[in-house]
């Protein structure tokens, strides 16, 4: 098994997700599992993982294999943020940190058709040996980056006056405490542990959103792991999985008192010390049997290996009857034959197994030959039919007159389909026949030469992922690219013979028209992806230029005075 741990925050030296990135890789390498860590989708691609956890909903889902997210952040952290609430539903499974998250997803996720799974794991830490810790002279330790402002300011500055308190993170976090600062530990995934055994007593906060979502912090497992006494801030779930294990201060109690409470504790240790070890050695056992990342990840993989058929990354088990055929409609001519290859290859690796291809050629293209699409015969059905290079949209109804088969698609030569694209999506259509167009989100991918790369790391975005909205469309705002959907061929009965005659906005305007006779389903899925090359004259240099401008016109012109649903009509110019 090999995983990617993909951190957003890679290249941020105190941030949580680096310590938990390194501790993975370490749980990782003790159950004889592969792990790399990387930040960029492009790092993901390069790796080849057979899945990626991803430690933060910063990020969408970017590559196209199994990709699971951790939910560590209480909801209302993000849940007002349409972006990051799309990133959350573009993930296949969910490793969840809070039963009140758990309940959260649940709320978001149970009318969509999305198939995916969730498990229990937490921002825990690898399996260790338990040390008794030392305790004549106990000192306690807190660490914390203070990413988001002071935390529990008040308390500190009470902490930074007592004799035993130290306080590791970043400096700049920290610069109001005299005397009890220590610096920064390396985020290694062993020296957090070491300084809190080395201490004996770790302290574990909550801010007030991570109390009321019950979703505990690194820190109770940490200090557990360290085989040290924990004194946590009372919280839901510390009490219901460690009990008395774990000593309790007053979350609500005024800073001055929990100071007292806290020195009270440290007091109690140093006299009770026996009492103590025994606490610590009884969390650290529970921590042994609940909640090592070892645990977590070998809980993860029969969830994992499920899932791969359920959600058709690979081809479901058994033989069963060959479904109805999917046609792709490929228009080719423009682009060079690497293009071309990397279509087909989305193609070939589809889990789905009825696949036909249509080729529409309407220039030549060097390379593009029986020898060349030879080596796909065994997956696809390749017809090569010769198309009119007199405008876009001829092209493009060229290949439609060409389906006979039940269901048909549509695939550029510059772009892909990940594995599971038409599983996906005709899954969908065989089970709601009412539904005439089922569709996914849609990747940006921008490629190498592409000046947007030069000022940005991350170069696959998700730009196009959100249920079926026809204002939108009527406002000429298309969130559906051309290979993004899947569409029963009985629509096109009616409009073979209606070529718009449009030298761009092609694929938009059968989306429009599509809209006038049929019902959209959206998959809750990312899996396909659109290439964009803003140094070439193929894609990205239409954007906002005279040439979509007046296709915009032209598909307002086609579709005035119409009626798509009852009172529902194209913006004219006028309106828009």
């Amino acid at each position: 098994m090999k995983i990617a741990i993909q951190n957003p925050f890679f290249d941020k030296p105190y941030i949580a997700e680096v310590e938990m990135s390194r501790r993975l890789m370490l749980a990782a390498k003790n159950i004889g599992w592969q792990a790399v860590e990387v930040q960029t989708g492009a790092e993901i691609r390069e790796a080849e993982p057979d899945c990626v956890i991803v430690l933060h909903h910063w990020t969408p889902k970017v590559a196209p294999v199994p990709t699971y997210l951790c939910m560590w952040s209480p909801p209302e952290f993000f849940e007002g943020t349409d972006r990051l609430i799309n990133n959350t539903l573009s993930y296949d499974g969910y490793l969840i940190g809070s039963r009140i998250v758990d309940r959260w997803l649940h709320h978001l996720l149970c009318h969509t058709p999305k198939r995916y799974f969730k498990s229990p794991f937490y921002t825990s830490a690898p399996k260790t040996a338990y040390r008794p810790p030392s305790l004549s002279q106990p000192r306690l330790v807190y660490l914390g980056s203070n990413w988001d402002g002071p935390r529990f300011k008040q308390l500190f500055e009470g902490l930074d006056q007592q004799p035993y308190m130290d306080v590791y993170g970043n400096p700049d976090g920290w610069k109001y405490l005299n005397q009890a600062h220590r610096g920064a530990l390396p985020y290694d995934g062993n020296s957090v542990f070491e300084a809190i055994h080395t201490a004996g007593v770790g302290l574990c906060l909550h801010r007030e959103e991570h109390r009321q979502a019950e979703m505990p912090s690194m820190r109770i497992f940490e200090i557990a792991a360290a085989g040290a006494v924990a004194i946590c801030s009372e919280h839901a779930f510390i009490r219901a999985a460690f009990g008395d294990t774990v000593l309790y201060i007053d979350a609500d109690a005024d800073p001055n008192d929990q100071v007292a409470q806290i020195s009270q504790h440290m007091d109690w240790i140093a006299h009770h010390p026996q009492q103590a070890e025994e606490m610590a050695a009884a969390a650290h056992e529970i921590f042994i049997q609940h909640y090592t990342l070892e645990k977590h990840l070998l809980d993860l993989l029969p969830h994992h290996e499920a899932l791969l058929s359920d959600k058709g990354f690979v081809p479901a088990p058994g033989s069963s009857p060959v479904p109805a055929q999917v046609q792709v409609i490929m228009r080719v001519g423009g682009r060079p034959l690497s293009f071309i290859r990397r279509a087909l290859e989305s193609l070939a690796a589809q889990s789905y197994p009825n696949i036909g291809v249509i080729l529409v050629e309407y220039q030549p293209v060097l390379g593009l030959d029986e020898e060349f699409l030879g080596q796909y015969g065994d997956r696809l059905q390749i017809r090569r039919i010769p198309g009119p290079a007199t405008c876009r949209s001829s092209t493009l109804w060229a290949g439609l007159r060409a389906v006979d088969a039940p269901y048909f698609a549509i695939l550029d030569d510059d772009d892909a389909i990940h594995p599971n694209h038409l599983q996906t999506l005709v899954s969908l259509l065989e089970q709601q026949p009412d539904v005439g167009v089922a569709y996914s989100g849609t990747l940006k991918v921008l490629e190498s030469g592409s000046l947007d790369t030069l000022h940005q790391i991350e170069t696959i975005t998700l730009p196009y992922f959100q249920p079926f909205r026809l204002k939108d469309l009527l406002e000429l705002k298309n969130f559906m690219p051309p290979n993004s959907y899947v569409v029963r061929s009985e629509l096109l009965q009616d409009i073979l013979d209606r070529d718009p005659l449009l030298d761009l906005g092609e694929d938009f305007c059968l989306v429009l028209i599509l809209c006038q006779r049929a019902k959209f389903c959206f998959s809750y899925e990312a899996t396909a992806e659109v290439y964009w090359r803003s140094d070439t004259q193929d894609n990205a240099s239409y954007s906002g230029k005279v040439a979509w401008r007046d296709a915009m016109h032209r598909l307002r012109l086609l579709f005035w005075k119409q009626e798509f649903a009852p009172g529902h009509t194209i913006l004219t110019l006028q309106e828009l």
